[in-house]
């Protein structure tokens, strides 16, 4: 008797242990199946990445690759895009979408370099108090921008540039003569909607630095470069530039 009593108990112990242990079973199997199921459901979401080669006639790969980055998701956690260059052309990890849109600004920037034709305008503000007509379509942005009563062409000049050039001209003011020097140091693009980076250098004996700037202009607008006022006794002057692409021809300078 004393045997079967004290087997019973532990009989029932052994019976209470198999459910418990059935039960974890149960729930480790559920958690893991729901964790697949997360995985695929986020593999599911994941964006579904192609990879193409994008071969250059005219860009640099380097150069593309810097206007077609944003483009390229490299931070995406799920399907990390990429890009890499080679000798003549890119090569590109991304969505469909993407790709149809880098293809897209390619097309728009693999173009052969014009060169520009620079119109230089040389005004002097609070030169006349009415509108003069030779700069009748740089009133209105000349008022935007400045203050002054009114304004007057004192010169103008074409300068030719390429890519990468230096091209001068020359002003005269009463007789005087300033020194125009163009340095075209790239273009981007090609007609209008296209840019093109400038240094330009304005001055003289008699009016010693006028202006020195560099900046990127729109391709096909006119653009105030800057002003200065190297004589105390006479107004402001100011430059705009309006830059145009031709096709072929050296650099120069025309007055």
């Amino acid at each position: 008797m004393g045997s079967r009593s004290s087997g019973t108990p532990s009989l029932y112990r052994r019976r209470g242990v198999l459910p418990r242990l059935r039960f974890r079973g149960i729930v480790s199997s559920l958690v893991l199946v729901v964790a697949a199921a997360l995985a695929a459901g986020c593999r599911a979401g994941a964006p579904s990445l192609e990879t193409r080669t994008f071969r250059l006639q005219y860009l640099q790969p380097k150069d593309a690759a810097q206007i077609v980055a944003p483009y390229v998701y490299a931070a995406r956690k799920e399907a990390a895009g990429s890009i890499s260059t080679f000798g003549a052309g890119l090569t590109v990890r991304e969505t469909p979408e993407n790709l149809a849109r880098i293809d897209s600004v390619l097309k728009q920037y693999d173009r052969p370099v014009p060169n520009l034709r620079l119109r230089f305008q040389l005004i002097e503000a609070d030169g006349a108090g009415k509108p003069d007509p030779r700069i009748a379509s740089l009133d209105s942005l000349l008022r935007g921008l400045f203050r002054y009563k009114g304004y007057r062409l004192l010169d103008e000049a074409e300068v030719t540039a390429a890519s990468g050039g230096m091209s001068s001209a020359r002003l005269l003011v009463d007789g005087r003569a300033i020194s125009l020097n163009v340095w075209l140091d790239r273009v981007r693009g090609a007609g209008d909607g296209g840019e093109a980076d400038l240094r330009v250098d304005l001055e003289s004996r008699a009016f010693g630095q006028i202006l020195a700037t560099s900046l990127t202009v729109p391709i096909g607008k006119t653009v105030v470069l800057g002003s200065g006022r190297p004589d105390p006794e006479r107004g402001a002057f100011i430059v705009a530039v309006k830059p145009e692409a031709i096709v072929g021809g050296a650099g120069g300078a025309a007055h």
